[in-house]
């Protein structure tokens, strides 16, 4: 339901969003399905229920009824589909560059500062 639920609670708090199913898509939850449901009936409560049945039939699916190396591979995949993978691999060298130079100053601060504790404890 997060296509009706998240685009009005963004727009209520005046955020924006993008929002794309990668998880559980129409070929997961055909009448053919082997992936584990419940019936929509155990729902019947909610005030969403009817609105829901309308929209996707009697059967619920949740997201933990794929196997987690499946989610994480159509969760992996969405994302490396909207990376920009040269501006990536360019952010990933600046930061090996910053790291390497944040460790190269931190080895001359200790060195400097075990000099600096040596030459403190030299009495007149």
């Amino acid at each position: 339901m997060s296509e009706v639920d998240l685009p009005d609670r963004l727009q209520r708090y005046g955020g924006t969003a993008t929002i794309r199913r990668v998880a559980l898509d129409a070929s997961d939850v055909r009448d053919d399905t082997k992936l584990p449901y419940f019936e929509a009936a155990t729902k019947g409560r909610d005030p969403r229920y009817q609105w829901f049945t309308r929209r996707f039939g009697t059967r619920c699916w949740e997201v933990d009824a794929l196997s987690p190396v499946v989610l994480r591979k159509r969760v992996e995949d969405a994302i490396l589909g909207l990376l920009d993978e040269d501006a990536w691999n360019h952010a990933v060298k600046i930061e090996a560059a910053e790291v390497e130079s944040m460790q190269s100053v931190l080895g001359a601060w200790q060195s400097i500062s075990r000099q600096a504790a040596n030459c403190s404890q030299v009495q007149p």
